[in-house]
């Protein structure tokens, strides 16, 4: 299994999140192709930032957004579309808004010798324990009766007001026709129904009139819900940008333990910036970046991990045994040693006796790689298969600068 993409959860702060940083860091220069794993800090970002977002749960979505969201009733979030519902009474109120069938009366009008039915949304007809849905008030002193061509009867108006259970609505207005269409929001699209408004005055109005005050209607409800808008943004806006604040400061808090305990003193001379975007390109490809790096403990041991290898939980010193490693340079001291058993899929960490001494439990017939780091910071592999009934008792190895040394190449050296 190669692939290691995707197991991880993981949130990027936007850059307008980061604090601005006057001390001088090292600009790096980064790129798919070259970009190495530098310390395990990486794996610890998201569960130690992701938690931010979820302790200040807070909605972007802007007015019109909103309302082109069938998500929403009105400017609030149903509650079936929110996964983190607050239990009580802030959450109770902040998820109440329902949908409701429109309240209005149904009455008759009469208009240049002609009688129609006609909707009255400025008369309402409470009803009694059950949610319905109220036009906002401007919406009803503008247009407070409406009449629709063709819903010409009583009937035909109680059915229209007894099917849609409604969770917002806008009023839009051709000014070439003359005619208006009211547009409701339901739980799923949205209807529009073409209507006009009546006001007693039009008996005395010609058409031109009739479509001059029509189009002063439609402007003076048009700046009603623009001045809504704009409250509704700029209150948000202060909201969003308050809890942006509280982010940051938890953030930086956090940032700074989290140089302290996880990164490499290269890492820590990123500005933030820097270090989200050599974080971003080892999520794209993190196979890639592992296989850059310097196969240092824990990186190496995940490697392994991902390749199939097993820790062994077996007792590996064997006390009759005594391998003795040494570089062909000379006598460097061993840091760590790392044995593998390419025929079983296991490893194991192997600790150092004295004077690069070990006693190890080797299986006869069973090919191995040691991976060695010496003292100085150097590396070697070592690959052999164990004799039968003969024991090992010294190999030697090449040493290998860390500069020069990856996973990839100590993978391909050893057969792993």
């Amino acid at each position: 299994m190669r692939i290691f993409l995707g197991i991880f959860i993981f949130t990027l702060i936007p850059h307008g999140l980061l604090a601005q940083d006057t001390t001088q860091h090292y600009t790096l220069q980064f790129s798919s192709s070259n970009i190495k794993v530098l310390s395990d800090a990486y794996l610890h970002y998201g569960s130690n930032f992701n938690d931010i977002y979820s302790m200040f749960r807070y909605d972007s979505t802007l007015f019109n957004e909103r309302y082109n969201d069938t998500c929403y009733i009105k400017t609030t979030l149903r509650k079936e579309f929110h996964n983190t519902i607050r239990e009580g009474e802030l959450g109770d109120y902040y998820y109440s808004m329902e949908y409701g069938f429109l309240d209005a009366k149904i009455t008759k009008v009469k208009l240049k010798n002609e009688k129609f039915w006609a909707l009255d949304i400025g008369k309402r007809k409470y009803k009694e324990n059950e949610e319905v849905y109220q036009f906002d008030s401007f919406t009803d002193r503008i247009f407070s009766v409406l009449i629709f061509p063709n819903m010409q009867s009583k009937n035909d108006l109680k059915e229209f007001l007894n099917k849609y259970e409604i969770g917002d609505h806008r009023i839009y207005y051709d000014a070439l026709t003359n005619t208006f269409e009211l547009e409701l929001k339901t739980r799923n699209n949205f209807v529009r129904k073409t209507f006009f408004p009546f006001y007693p005055k039009m008996e005395e109005m010609n058409d031109v009139e009739i479509a001059d005050m029509n189009y002063e209607k439609f402007k003076e409800y048009a700046i009603e819900l623009s001045k809504k808008e704009d409250k509704f943004n700029r209150d948000h806006i202060k909201d969003l940008v308050r809890v942006k604040r509280d982010q940051q400061k938890i953030y930086d808090k956090r940032w700074k333990n989290f140089q302290k305990l996880y990164m490499s003193e290269e890492e820590k001379r990123m500005s933030q910036e820097d270090w989200m975007k050599y974080y971003q390109l080892i999520i794209q490809d993190e196979f890639r970046a592992v296989m850059n790096s310097e196969p240092k403990k824990g990186l190496f041991d995940r490697y392994l991990m991902e390749m199939g290898y097993r820790l062994s939980e077996m007792d590996l010193v064997n006390p009759n045994t005594n391998l003795s490693l040494k570089s062909e340079q000379g006598f460097v001291l061993i840091d760590e040693l790392i044995l593998i058993n390419l025929s079983k899929m296991y490893y194991a960490h192997a600790l150092n006796s004295i004077a690069n001494n070990f006693q190890l439990n080797f299986t006869s017939g069973d090919r191995y790689a040691l991976l060695i780091k010496t003292k100085t910071g150097e590396y070697g592999i070592i690959t052999t298969t164990i004799p039968e009934n003969k024991e090992l008792v010294e190999l030697e190895f090449k040493s290998i600068s860390k500069d020069l040394v990856s996973i990839e190449m100590i993978s391909k050296k050893a057969g792993l």
